[in-house]
């Protein structure tokens, strides 16, 4: 990157560009028996016009994930789903290899079933099973299978206290992403540093400066952070300086 500024910083902490989606999808999507898939017409209309963002409002965004999710259950759930081994499931970047590079592994055949399995066969029998299951959970294809209200986020009190924790919210990014919000994790402090003769700091979290579930400082930056914006901190060189942003002082004898 040439010339970056502090908004450049920003726009790529605030990035919901899945590159897993822009590599695998194409993919994916050459290996779909269309004479089977009528019924999901409209849904693969959304997934074909998708720009590989995890954006709120993002449909596609949701078809890919939830199709993502059943395809890696089922390359590995037969083999690693063990009740008596703990066993450390693949990777997502192992999976993809896989997907990509080694189309006649014996990793897509299901132990379980006395049928042989190709990868083609389970990319299509987990595209069918990833839209039944959004068809069941959100109903038909329509406002409530944008990404934001499909994938609620959470932050959640470290008590576990629910009356002091916030949400649940609409909001982007994935987990395959910069932006890497999920259900409930996700980047709790966000900061760019600006180097120079006068040097500025920027940063945010989901929260307050109080711990006060009482107090306006409890969770007031929490609108700024879920919208991806920053706040100048206050840095100080010497003692003499009081800058604006000091509302109060602490004096200890």
């Amino acid at each position: 990157m040439k010339q970056a500024t502090v908004d450049s910083f920003q726009a790529i902490q605030n990035d919901t560009y899945s590159v897993l989606g822009a590599e695998i999808l194409p993919k994916l999507l050459v290996e779909l028996d269309h004479s089977t898939l009528e019924r999901y017409r409209d849904a693969l209309q959304e997934l074909k016009k998708w720009d590989y963002r995890y954006e709120t409002g993002s449909i596609g965004a949701t078809i890919f994930n939830m199709w993502w999710n059943v395809l890696y259950g089922r390359i590995w759930s037969d083999e690693f789903d063990k009740k008596k081994k703990q066993l450390r499931w693949p990777s997502r970047d192992r999976t993809e290899r896989l997907l990509l590079d080694e189309k006649n592994s014996i990793w897509f055949d299901d132990i379980t079933t006395p049928e042989k399995e190709t990868r083609q066969m389970i990319i299509n029998q987990a595209f069918t099973q990833a839209l039944d299951s959004l068809h069941s959970k959100m109903g038909q294809l329509g406002k409530n299978w944008r990404w934001g209200f499909f994938r609620k986020c959470r932050i959640s009190h470290l008590g576990g206290i629910d009356a002091f924790s916030l949400g649940p919210f609409e909001a982007g990014g994935a987990a395959n992403t910069i932006d890497a919000l999920t259900e409930d994790f996700g980047p709790s402090w966000r900061m760019i540093v600006e180097l120079g003769p006068k040097v500025r700091g920027y940063g945010i979290f989901p929260g307050g400066e109080s711990g006060n579930p009482g107090s306006y400082y409890y969770d007031n930056f929490f609108p700024a952070w879920k919208e991806g914006k920053l706040k100048e901190l206050t840095y100080m060189v010497s003692k003499e300086e009081f800058p604006d942003s000091v509302l109060f002082t602490v004096t200890l004898n």
